[in-house]
This record gives C-alpha cells, structure tokens and sequence, in this order.
C-alpha cells in the first residue's frame, strides 16, 4: 500500500463539488491504491446532511456529504477535510487491523495536534476527542468527524472544523431552509459549540495546509500536492440526493415505524398486509398459510456500518416473521459474519431495530 497522501485543495464549492470529488478520488484510492486529503469550505451558508437523512426535494442549500452522521452548517466559515484511503489500515499499518471505533481515533490526530499547537499559545486551552464523533474544547465541539466504508475497502473519513460559526446555529437554519421539517432537527449537544473565533483563534490561519504537514508526520507519509482529474467520473445529481440507492417513496400503503437514534432518525418501512400498489389484500407480506412476514423492506437511517450492509440486513429479512427476537438474532448473525456493526440506537442495538421492523409487517 501507497505510503503517499495527496492534498487537493478543492478551495469554496458547492457541497455536489466536493461529493463528487470524494468519489473520484475513491475510485482512484481504489484503482492506485494511493491516499487522498481533500479541503475546502462551502460556497454558500447552509447543511450539511448526513448521508442517510431525508431532504425535501425543494430544500436549497441543504446539501447531502459522502458520509453519515448527524446534520450540521456548512459553508465560508466551516472548513472541511476529507481523508480517502485505500483501506482503514492506511492509518496505521502496524495496528493489525484497526477495528471501527478505532479509526476516527487515529483520523482525528493531525487535527488535533494541530488545534493543540494553536489554543497552548494563548488560551491554555486543550481539545478533546472523547469518542463518537465530535472534537471538543473545554467540553464544547468544535469540529464533527465521520466515517463510512466502502464495499471495495476504502474508507473516507470526514471532518468538519467550525472557524467562524458555532455547529448550535444548525437548528435555525434547518428551521429557515426546511420549513417543513422533511430532514428534521438536528441531533442535540450542538448548542453548547462554539467555534474557533469564540475561542480567540486568529482567524488568518490556513488549516488546510496546517492539517496536511501534519498528516504527513502523524501517518510517516509522503505529503504531495496535487489535483483530480477534471473527467472520468459522471456523477449523477439524482442519484446524490438519495441515499447509498435510490429507495421507495413511503407511498400509501406502507407501513411506516420511526424512531431515534443517536445520530438522526432512523426510518423502517415495509408493505403491509393489505393492499399495496394495487395489490389484492393477501399479497405482500401474507403467506399461503395466512402468517404475517416481513417484505419489501426499506431501512432509512445512520445505524448500520459499513452502510452497504443495510442491503444485506433487507434482503435477510425477507420473509422473516415479525418476532423481535427472530429479527434480531438475523441482524446479529450478519453483522458478526462481516465484521459490521449497529450504532446509534439506546440499548441494544439489534434489538431497537428489531423492535422497529416488527412493526412493518
């Protein structure tokens, strides 16, 4: 594996830019086998939505990243960072494998060094990562990250530092872009951040090229600029505004179950009992014998890692009787056969989306 990170200062663009630029850069990571650090900032003031939450297709300046994670502001004053890596191992070679609680762990290091450097000098003040995903100063985030795995291996690590503007604006600005409230509020904990500027931080300060020479001592890498390549990947808008495949709406029919979790709302759908899209009542979910199963499963939500594994819990289900239990012991064989994992959810978490899915049939 490639011991060389490119750093690609995309400048201020628009969220699809730097959606589209992860991507590419994903597929070279993949192709090449070299690392990437993408920077930039948001041309316009709004969200930044988590992968995996709902977006009213009218909404303007709410615009969807790569990864999951809880809804936050985005634009001039938010600088954003992006690691994409041939794998999770990348990050440190001598780990023997990190395991998923471990990668932010070692992403978040070059910013950390460097917000250390910067608050010593004239604050006193020390940043911390207590785990999840947000940085804090003296018990107040400053900086989200977030993290999502790809089928092929690679890993895009995302990391969003707040200069300018505090993460607790968030909720004014879901209130102002989506009046509806389609993507929903924020996740609490924001209203205590601050940003960097609060702090005192000089705001002249380039992190972009800050957070790069320090990624090349905290990962003993070569540190080389560069740029992607303007053609070779077609990113299709639509398929950026859905979610890792375009889903179902929840049409008539449906039946829906919603709850929260820690990162957002996670949403399971499933057709029902009775008619569905035409279907005679019978059909769809009623077997020969007349029980009730699981079918057309849909599952909406950051709560399960690597995301792909969403499909594959979906597709397990079919059929399944609605039996928490059952349900549960599904999702806990795949998740323990691929390496994936649930969060997010109070309790267990298996068995808070069981109980959820039990619903749906």
């Amino acid at each position: 594996m490639s011991r060389e990170l490119i750093s690609v200062e995309l400048g201020s663009v628009s969220g699809y830019e730097a959606w589209r630029a992860e991507l590419l850069a994903a597929t070279l990571a993949a192709d090449l086998g070299c690392a990437w650090l993408l920077t930039w900032t948001r041309s316009e003031q709004g969200v930044s939505l988590g992968r995996f939450h709902r977006r009213a297709e009218e909404a303007e300046y709410i615009e969807r990243r790569l990864t999951g994670g809880r809804n936050l502001p985005a634009g001039p004053a938010v600088q954003e960072f992006a690691f994409v890596l041939p794998s999770v191992d990348w990050l440190d070679e001598g780990a023997g494998g990190l395991g998923p609680g471990q990668v932010l762990n070692r992403a978040l290091r070059p910013l950390l060094a460097c917000l250390r450097a910067e608050l010593s000098s004239h604050s006193g003040l020390e940043p911390f990562y207590p785990g999840r995903d947000l940085v804090t100063v003296d018990s107040r985030p400053v900086a989200h990250a977030a993290f999502s795995v790809f089928a092929d291996g690679v890993c895009v690590v995302e990391q969003m530092l707040f200069t300018a503007e505090a993460p607790g604006v968030v909720d004014s600005l879901l209130a102002r872009l989506d009046p509806a409230g389609v993507t929903g509020q924020a996740l609490g904990g924001l209203d205590a951040g601050c940003s960097l500027a609060q702090l005192g931080v000089d705001q002249q300060i380039d992190w972009a090229r800050l957070v790069a020479l320090e990624s090349a001592s905290v990962f003993a890498c070569e540190l080389s600029p560069g740029s992607l390549p303007g053609q070779g990947l077609t990113a299709d808008a639509s398929a950026w505004d859905c979610f890792q495949r375009e889903r179902g709406s929840l049409a008539a029919g449906r039946l829906l179950a919603a709850g929260p979790s820690m990162l957002g709302m996670l949403e399971c759908s499933g057709v029902g009992p009775g008619a569905v899209g035409g279907a005679p009542a019978g059909e769809g979910g009623v077997s020969a014998e007349g029980d009730v199963s699981l079918s057309g499963i849909e599952i909406c939500g950051d709560l399960l890692a690597p995301f792909h594994l969403i499909d594959q819990v979906e597709q397990a289900l079919e059929g399944c009787p609605p039996d928490v239990s059952e349900i549960a012991s599904r999702i806990e064989q795949l998740t323990s056969s691929t390496g994936g994992f649930v969060l997010g959810c109070d309790n267990s978490g298996e068995h808070a989306l069981a109980a959820l899915l039990a619903r749906c049939a």
